[in-house]
């Protein structure tokens, strides 16, 4: 009976090195690029090298275009801004704060030779690919969705619950398309972490979220993933990516307190007593760079 008042503790460590680690073979961690280059006729440019920059990190990786245009770069990190950059004897062409689902990102890129860009007003749109539908029907939120939306208990589906097909009976329970929470499942950094002998109605396998939410960098649900990687589960899948250091030091400290007299104790003209109770939350997050540009470490406590 006295289990609320107890918070659950834990703590996330993390740390990305250079080297690519291959993604766990249940869910995906990282993202990964596939384009083409065209040229303003719409035919393909080969041989044309992309540059991907991860900004807060200076981490870099480059790939070259087929014969018709097209190139994948994969392995990359979560999130951003990222800065691509794509040359070619052609011409180039730059684009900026570009942000990284944990999927595969479709892009596209148009070269303008350089002796017409003063000739023409080129006007450029961009519409959907085939590609795009291939990750399942779901939500991705990214830090700053996460930390923005308001949730009495911390807890991170009450990001979750902005997708249409989600709902929600309280605190860790989660209901994708209709689906008993009980087949929904978890994955952290690819790991799945669920109940799975099905004793409770929560998406965690603990009574409260197993990881704290200023550790995660990515998070998203999905009611039905196309992917062969994505396995361990028969209602929703909720796939939680953590964050990692920068080049940059940078970190915070939280405390959250509330008792009985943040709780309203009337309703349409009747009177609740409300029993005396406490809690208290508290953690901090520390992450910056061990070798600049290469190496980096993330630690949060909750």
């Amino acid at each position: 009976m006295n289990n609320w008042k107890y918070l659950a503790g834990g703590a996330a460590v993390a740390a990305v090195a250079a080297a690519i680690i291959q993604p766990a073979d249940a869910q995906i961690t990282s993202s990964d690029i596939r384009g083409r280059v065209v040229d303003t006729s719409g035919n393909g440019v080969a041989g044309a090298t992309i540059t991907v920059v991860h900004l807060p990190t200076g981490t870099a990786s480059t790939a070259t275009s087929s014969g018709n245009g097209v190139f994948f770069d994969s392995g990359l990190r979560v999130g951003g801004p990222y800065q691509i950059t794509v040359t070619s004897p052609v011409g180039t062409t730059q684009r900026e704060n570009v942000f990284l689902d944990p999927s595969v990102n479709t892009l596209s890129f148009t070269l303008i030779e350089e002796e017409r860009t003063l000739e023409a007003i080129i006007v450029r749109g961009e519409i959907g690919s085939a590609q795009d539908l291939n990750n399942g029907v779901g939500s991705v939120f990214d830090n700053d969705d996460i930390l923005n939306q308001p949730s009495i208990e911390r807890d991170l589906i009450a990001t979750l619950l902005r997708d249409p097909l989600t709902s929600s009976a309280g605190e860790g329970n989660l209901s994708v398309g209709g689906a008993n929470p009980r087949f929904n499942g978890l994955a952290i950094d690819g790991a799945l972490l669920q109940d799975d002998f099905g004793l409770s109605s929560s998406t965690y396998p603990t009574s409260r979220s197993p990881i704290s939410l200023d550790a995660i960098e990515s998070a998203s649900v999905v009611a039905s993933d196309y992917s062969v990687k994505a396995a361990g589960f028969t209602g929703g899948l909720v796939n939680v990516i953590t964050k990692s250091g920068t080049n940059e030091f940078d970190g915070s400290l939280f405390y959250y307190r509330r008792d009985e007299d943040f709780v309203g104790n009337s309703a349409f003209g009747e009177f609740n007593e409300v029993p005396a109770f406490t809690e208290e939350e508290y953690g901090f997050t520390l992450g910056g760079p061990i070798i600049r540009d290469r190496l980096f470490f993330f630690v949060a406590y909750d």
